[in-house]
């Protein structure tokens, strides 16, 4: 189910666990809006080269990916297609704007 597939940690728990080095934010919207409204630490692969660009995460580290918020389908397109290949990927709910102010938030 799509419920299955979203992440259960809080986005400051995220940003913890990337700050660390266990995880990877992937951004999954066009160019032009990742370029946009970028969030700093994120791979842009959007979602039309993730099959190809799939190879640039690293290994053995969990995949939050995310879109233009909670309605955008292309995170959920996403980490199907990651899990697909044997990744642990999950979708966030939050933009890129959310990301980054949590970001923000963990650095004071």
């Amino acid at each position: 189910t799509a419920a299955s597939l979203r992440a259960t940690e809080s986005l400051e728990e995220v940003v913890r666990r990337v700050r660390a080095g266990r995880a990877v934010l992937l951004d999954v919207r066009d160019a032009d809006e990742a370029a946009a409204t970028p969030v700093p630490g994120a791979v842009a692969a959007p979602l039309a080269e993730l099959s190809r660009r799939a190879r640039e995460l690293p290994a053995g580290k969990t995949v939050y990916a995310f879109c233009r918020g909670r309605w955008c389908p292309l995170a959920t397109k996403a980490v199907r297609a990651l899990r697909a290949r044997g990744l642990r990927a999950y979708r966030l709910r939050a933009d890129a704007l959310a990301i980054r102010r949590a970001q923000d938030a963990s650095r004071r």
